[in-house]
């Protein structure tokens, strides 16, 4: 973008290790995203705790926030549920 010798560096630096990813099959976009979003998720979690004076609570009882903390946990486990579930059923059959 500026035109100088470091850009041309840290692109290729970039391209080696996508292609590394690419030959060991990891995903590039999960790294992509956390990449761009982490910074700002990071910002606006410190502004909010700023703003409840270090107090989480408010993050849990609004309902939207409730119903992602939820989301998150149920994402979390629910490979584990799945397999319990399997086995359950594979019991009683």
């Amino acid at each position: 973008i500026r035109n100088s010798i470091f850009d041309i560096y840290i692109m290729l630096f970039f391209g080696v290790v996508g292609y590394i990813f690419e030959n060991l099959n990891i995903p590039l976009a999960p790294m992509v995203l956390g990449i761009i979003l982490g910074p700002m998720i990071e910002d606006n979690l410190r502004v909010g705790l700023i703003k409840t004076g270090g107090n989480y609570l408010p993050f849990l009882t609004n309902p939207i926030s409730a119903v992602l903390v939820l989301l998150i946990i149920f994402t979390f486990f629910s490979n584990n549920i799945i397999n319990l579930f399997r086995m359950i059923f594979r019991k009683n059959k």
